[in-house]
């Protein structure tokens, strides 16, 4: 291993886990609703650092459809450029 795949391997190393954990939390939530009145959500037990993530990674704001339309707009135009 390089130590440029160090960063990676620990940033990600939940991942070796992540099943468990995610199985271990469903037990636990469907224990606490049956002895709560309240209506739980999975996440009221535990909320992951990848869940975080993904909330995160997910919004789309309109400087990014901006950017992304330029960059594929600047691609189409050097492929034509290119096939001539």
């Amino acid at each position: 291993m390089d130590w440029y795949e160090v960063n990676s391997l620990l940033k990600y190393r939940y991942y070796a886990v992540k099943e468990q954990w995610e199985q271990t939390r469903l037990i636990t939530y469907m224990t606490a609703q049956v002895n709560s009145n309240k209506h739980l959500k999975v996440t009221d037990i535990i909320t992951f650092p990848w869940e975080k993530e993904e909330e995160e990674n997910t919004r789309i704001t309109d400087d990014d459809v901006k950017r992304l339309k330029a960059m594929a707009e600047n691609y189409l135009y050097n492929e034509k450029k290119e096939s001539k």
